[in-house]
């Protein structure tokens, strides 16, 4: 422990919080490869080598079940942190996702297959809800909103991956890869500490200040700030989702956050950003591209991690509320864009001179989604959501999220049958300017506030301070 006076804390280290935060995100990696291990697996096991014969609707299921199980297992998941602890739920999740790639490695039937699909549904959501916490709860204000967004680059990175190593791996040594992620993870994971907060709210001071001290530096004076963790987290109700419905529903600031909250995870399934990555090859195929489907698949999932790679840089200096309403600005052009080429088509209209268009809409509203709508929606929920109603943000965010995906990934195809693929483009750039209007008129800027200064924003008393805004009370 450093000997220097709380007026003189020292800087603390930001090494240790961009390590744990990495390490902790592996689990969002290893379940963004399960994620994108259909796009590969799928055409493999609906062929005539399958070892399990797919049918077109069984292979919808396969697909989609991950995203249901996540949607239905969602407010389990979101107890467990608080139940047993950050350090044994990410064992947890990882055991689930181990017992999963099990399971399809000595797949004998379909069943099976459902089976892990559920399992790594259940696995992905406890990592949406695990991770975001745990990395919030280690990282000074500074470093917050970076590390927020590991939890997507992580996931997209891992299905970048999943694209590229299905292309030239053997199905069988896919599955190997997958499941040694985890275990990866949990050898790593081992390593790190509990986090202070949930240390105190188990009433292991000691503990908690040597948590706090490793990821601080030993130069660092920890007093000021495990002061003000013991005061936040005076009792246990203070960590626990405790607030009556009377207390959620009557406060201004629970009201405004949790709404935000919704609104952000809506934005980033009704953005279409799901059915788009999923109608990837057929966009390249219908504007005349030689690019093989492997490769573009390839192409689309490393502008992901390009995009979210960039949202790193920006997070920290052009701000939550910016990039989010310049995400869904440029994604609502972008899908317009590629519902005008489709209709043209639909029309029959000679589009042989345009057949640029889509591609590079489709990559810059690949680019975009993933600098703001994709990342920012964990950041801002663990920020603008007090303790207290974190558990229910999670849960009612996380459920929304999983549930649209699902019906994304289960009836897109129907619905462009019914209306016409472009006329889903266009609804979804409606979707995304509805929610920039939301954005604009009621997300305050949240980069460098202490949760603090954040609800006080939400009340709406806050005063301008550089790229803040005062905002209309609802």
């Amino acid at each position: 422990m450093g000997s220097a006076k709380v007026q003189d804390q020292g800087v603390p280290s930001r090494a240790t919080q961009y390590i744990a935060a990495f390490i902790v995100n592996l689990m969002a990696f290893a379940c963004g490869f399960s994620m994108g291990w259909p796009s590969t697996a799928i055409p493999y096991l609906e062929g005539p080598d399958s070892p399990i014969p797919l049918t077109a609707e069984e292979s919808s299921w396969v697909t989609s079940l991950l995203c249901l199980a996540a949607a239905f297992t969602t407010p389990f998941a979101g107890l467990l942190p608080d139940r047993i602890g950050r350090k044994k739920t990410g064992y947890l999740i990882a055991a689930f996702l181990i017992i999963c790639w099990i399971l399809i490695i000595f797949a004998e039937n379909v069943i099976s297959l459902y089976a892990a699909r559920i399992l790594s549904g259940i696995s992905s959501v406890g990592v949406f809800v695990f991770a975001p916490i745990y990395v919030v709860e280690i990282s000074i204000d500074q470093v917050r909103g970076v590390l927020g967004t590991f939890v997507t680059i992580l996931c997209n990175s891992g299905i970048a991956v999943a694209y590229v190593l299905g292309s030239v791996l053997t199905y069988e040594e896919v599955c190997y890869v997958n499941v040694s992620l985890p275990v990866i993870f949990i050898a790593l994971f081992f390593w790190l500490p509990e986090t202070p907060k949930y240390l105190v709210y188990s009433g292991k001071i000691e503990e908690a200040k040597k948590s706090l001290q490793w990821f601080r530096g030993n130069s660092y004076d920890i007093t000021a700030e495990l002061n003000e963790i013991k005061l936040s987290f005076a009792t246990k109700d203070s960590l626990s989702p405790t607030l009556s419905f009377k207390e959620m529903f009557t406060s201004k600031v629970t009201i405004r956050g949790l709404f935000i909250v919704l609104v952000l995870g809506a934005n980033q399934q009704l953005s279409g950003i799901y059915p788009v990555l999923s109608y990837t090859v057929t966009i390249f195929r219908e504007s005349g591209s030689d690019i093989s489907p492997n490769l573009s698949a390839i192409i689309v999932g490393f502008l992901l991690v390009f995009g979210n790679i960039i949202a790193i840089f920006l997070v920290e200096r052009a701000g939550r509320r910016i990039l989010l309403i310049t995400s869904n600005s440029i994604m609502a052009i972008s899908l317009i864009s590629i519902g005008a080429f489709f209709y043209l088509k639909h029309i029959e209209a000679d589009v042989s001179s345009i057949g640029w268009l889509p591609v590079t809409s489709l990559s810059i509203y690949v680019i975009a989604q993933s600098i703001g709508v994709g990342p920012l929606l964990y950041t801002v929920l663990t920020e603008i959501i007090s303790p207290k109603m974190r558990y229910i943000a999670n849960t009612m965010c996380i459920s929304l999220v999983w549930f649209l995906a699902f019906l994304g990934a289960k009836f897109f195809i129907n619905i462009a049958d019914l209306i016409g693929v472009y006329s889903t483009y266009w609804i979804f750039s409606v979707c995304c300017f509805i929610a920039m209007l939301i954005i604009i008129f009621q997300l305050p800027e949240t980069k460098g506030k202490s949760l603090d200064e954040i609800a006080k924003a939400l009340e709406g008393k806050c005063k301008k301070r550089h790229n803040t805004y005062d905002l209309p009370n609802i």
